[in-house]
């Protein structure tokens, strides 16, 4: 056996010697290959499907035109803006951003990640990203974000129907189950629970040789082939940071075709659609329908920078990637390969790079099934619903329902157990479950990456790694603090909204998966009823405000003179005003039923306590807390003994001023 081994060294040794002359040689003797493009519109009305269906059973790599004329425009602003500012020191301290090192040694790959979990996009640092990078940069990010979810929704709908036409039968195909027992029919059920993770990435080689190289050298596999785990992968085609006349260059990316290594290129103004492990392995598709995860490969010249922009759609933490055994997508995410001395300090990422594993959860990152650490026996769950706003502290989650996890306020795993894995001893923390697995259960390791790095606190940093998780508790670590009713802790029903926000930021909306806080903390509308209370309480206040316009109208001009007169006014006055912005503030949330309450508050009072006024002609102002007369002032005597006039700022009705003390 030993001839055998020193063999097999053998050739394990020249093959290490030749391998980076080899890719070298493919870089410059490599085909192009286009990209089969399809475009948006196509997509949703079900046209082309034979060769999308071709395509995807192929190379599982497609490019998706027709997303707007001013898509490149976008796309430029913000890859350029990305090359610009991420070479700044600065750029490591924003929120979501991480700088490291790839296989190669050569290659920096410089990070700002996010994530859309469950159909929501959570924010970029908007104003870390304004201040360092410009608002038009910011812009220009988050309009590219919109552009890639259009086209990958684009896509799931058009898989959807391949899916539906190729089915066997009239019954749904269970694409995918859960370890709850939930089945999935179709790519768009399984993409709207799940956590997406959205990276702006920077990749920059290198030079160190002075500039001084020749053709074999100048080319490398900054990333080897390899295919990513989840479903697929949507992403802009990378820019340049350093060769802008040549804008639509795409020489780093390639592709395996046919078993061969080509250079993909893209079509202009397109998003790239790249099929992952989970579609090919993992979805129960019909036996007539193929889909072919993308081997693809990153190569660049030493000396080069570039942009890139790209949405990895995973699957739910819990569903079962593999029957026998069953194991979940968690399992698989805590068993990759933790190599590195920096990987519990990192964020928006899953591993470090390895360079002999061939699947990866988004380029730079790798994975394997191939590993074997123990799974960890602790309770994971994935959050279902999150906020659209990051908090600042546990004190904006309700603790009973969710819990600070992330800087958000996410849904308590498994609360309606909470009760009994309290008695089993374990106790929830805001952790990342897969150090928890390659630490040997170590809850204080698994939990120090999802603290804030200033302060410490539990749940603050920005890593989409984290989630609620019970494990044993462990006294050396804070865990997250749960309110349950002991006399009904097994009710599953989803809570009303989560977290707690003073504004929706996108604008109105009917109703948020974030509560309103109704003027002051305490009163955060955390139930329907107390929703409902509010709408009731806001339509009275509007109510109520058209009582005080109408009293000071007519008390003030009641009161003998001057100065008491006056001061009545300024009370009334002041009393308008506090309530007028009060329910400015409340028009302030954007919530569409407050709003409208407090429309049909001030309508109904006005018609009710001006229902009696003779020849109405009432000229305001169009804010309850700035009523003005708009037209000319008018001179108020007193009907009896007084003799001088008093100008007030009040609105009058002519009708009211002839008729005070019951004059006509």
């Amino acid at each position: 056996m030993a001839p055998l081994f020193v063999n097999a060294a053998r050739h394990v040794t020249v093959w290490t010697f030749l391998y980076p002359l080899t890719i070298a040689s493919l870089s410059l003797a490599v085909e192009d290959y286009n990209i089969p493009n399809f475009s948006v519109t196509d997509l949703r009305a079900g046209r082309r499907v034979d060769d999308l269906s071709s395509v995807l059973g192929s190379t599982g790599l497609i490019a998706i035109t027709g997303l707007g004329v001013d898509f490149s425009k976008i796309r430029k602003t913000a890859l350029e803006s990305l090359c610009s500012c991420s070479e700044s020191s600065e750029f490591l301290v924003m929120d979501g951003s991480d700088r490291t090192v790839l296989n190669d040694r050569l290659t920096t790959r410089t990070t700002l990640a996010t994530a859309t979990m469950s159909n929501i996009p959570l924010p970029l640092p908007v104003d870390q990203l304004t201040r360092h990078c410009g608002l038009e940069a910011t812009e220009a990010m988050n309009a590219l974000r919109d552009h890639v979810a259009l086209a990958s929704s684009g896509f799931v709908s058009a898989l959807d129907r391949m899916i539906d036409g190729a089915a066997s039968s009239s019954e749904s195909q269970v694409l995918l189950r859960d370890t709850q027992g939930g089945m999935f029919t179709s790519i768009s059920s399984i993409v709207d629970v799940s956590s997406n993770l959205e990276h702006f990435h920077v990749y920059s080689k290198e030079d160190t040789n002075g500039g001084q190289h020749d053709d074999l050298q100048s080319i490398d596999s900054s990333l080897d082939t390899h295919t990513d785990a989840g479903l697929f992968l949507s992403f802009v085609p990378a820019r340049s940071c350093v060769n802008e006349a040549n804008e639509e260059e795409n020489s780093s990316f390639f592709v395996s075709v046919s078993g061969e290594i080509r250079r993909a290129v893209f079509p202009p103004g397109s998003v790239a659609i790249m099929l992952g492990v989970g579609a090919e392995h993992w979805l129960k598709v019909p036996e007539y329908l193929s889909l072919k995860a993308t081997r693809h490969a990153v190569k660049m010249r030493v000396g080069e920078a570039r942009a890139w922009y790209g949405m990895m759609n995973l699957v739910p933490e819990n569903a079962i990637v593999h029957d026998s055994p069953v194991h979940t997508f968690a399992d698989m995410r805590a068993n990759m390969v933790m190599t590195g001395s920096n990987i519990q300090n990192r964020r928006y990422s899953d591993s470090t790079a390895s360079s002999n594993r061939y699947i990866s959860i988004g380029c730079g990152s790798s994975s394997s099934s191939e590993a074997h650490h123990s799974i960890s026996s602790s309770i994971t769950s994935p959050p279902k619903r999150v906020r659209l706003q990051m908090v600042p502290d546990s004190s904006y989650c309700n603790n009973s329902t969710n819990f600070y996890c992330w800087m958000s306020c996410l849904a308590i795993p498994d609360y309606e157990n909470a009760e009994e894995f309290i008695k089993e001893g374990k106790s929830l923390y805001c952790l990342q479950p897969a150090v928890l697995a390659s630490s040997g259960n170590d809850v204080k390791e698994a939990v120090e990456p999802c603290n804030d790095e200033q302060t410490g606190r539990p749940g603050g940093a920005m890593n989409s790694n984290c989630m609620g998780t019970w494990a044993t508790t462990d006294h050396r670590v804070s865990a997250q603090k749960v309110e349950f009713n002991a006399t009904n802790t097994g009710s599953a029903d989803q809570p009303y909204c989560y977290g707690a926000t003073s504004m929706f930021m996108e604008g109105f909306q009917w109703q948020g998966s974030t509560c309103v806080v109704y003027l002051f903390p305490a009163w955060t509308l955390t139930t329907h009823a107390a929703f409902v209370g509010a709408c009731f309480g806001t339509f009275f206040f509007g109510f109520a405000l058209e009582a005080v316009i109408k009293g000071r109208r007519s008390v003030a001009v009641m009161v003998q003179g001057k100065i008491k007169r006056l001061a009545v006014s300024t009370l009334f006055y002041g009393l308008q005003l506090t309530m007028g912005y009060m329910l400015m503030l409340v028009v302030m949330t954007y919530s569409v039923p407050l709003f409208l309450c407090i429309i049909l508050g001030l309508m109904t009072g006005h018609f009710m306590f001006n229902i009696n006024t003779k020849n109405l002609v009432v000229a305001e102002g169009s804010t309850p807390c700035c009523q003005n007369d708009l037209g000319k002032k008018k001179t108020i005597s007193s009907c009896d003994d007084m003799e001088e006039s008093l100008e007030l700022d009040i609105v009058e009705e002519e009708s009211s001023l002839k008729s005070c003390f019951g004059g006509s």
